[in-house]
């Protein structure tokens, strides 16, 4: 074995590359997932006013808030019923469900639980975030 083979441990390098590579590609599989959850918050390159599926609006920011979520030790449970696509202003949604799961995480102990729902009632469509705290929020299709 030479010395610059030594110095760089390939022998370790050679076990554990297959590893490492998978690794990497856990993590660029993130970096995409991050990005694409990023331009769907920032409803890039779209209508101000717009159909959007408020299920995948949410899962979006769930996404946007899991490192605050995961950071506070807090567990989220999400409940996504078949609520039908609404025409609104998306990137205010966005900013709307943004706001009430960020309200939701800060106002949570360790350990606490946030559950995430979404429902119809009649024709409206409903979004409730409860908090640790107990307090209920919700927006239904005519305040959206």
């Amino acid at each position: 074995m030479t010395r610059l083979e030594k110095e760089c441990d390939l022998t370790w390098v050679q076990e554990n590359v297959p590893r490492l590579f998978e690794a990497s590609l856990e993590g660029l599989g993130r970096v995409r997932d991050i990005v694409n959850n990023l331009r769907d918050f920032a409803h890039l390159d779209k209508a101000d006013v717009d159909e959007l599926d408020l299920n995948e609006a949410m899962q979006s920011t769930v996404e946007i808030l899991r490192h605050e979520i995961e950071a506070r030790q807090l567990l989220l449970k999400t409940y996504f019923g078949d609520v039908p696509s609404v025409i609104c202003r998306p990137a205010r949604i966005h900013q709307v469900f943004h706001n009430l799961l960020l309200n939701a995480i800060q106002a949570s102990e360790p350990g606490a639980t946030i559950e995430v729902r979404t429902a119809t009632d009649h024709d409206e469509a409903l979004v409730e975030v409860k908090d640790g705290g107990g307090y209920r929020r919700h927006a239904s299709g005519s305040d959206l």
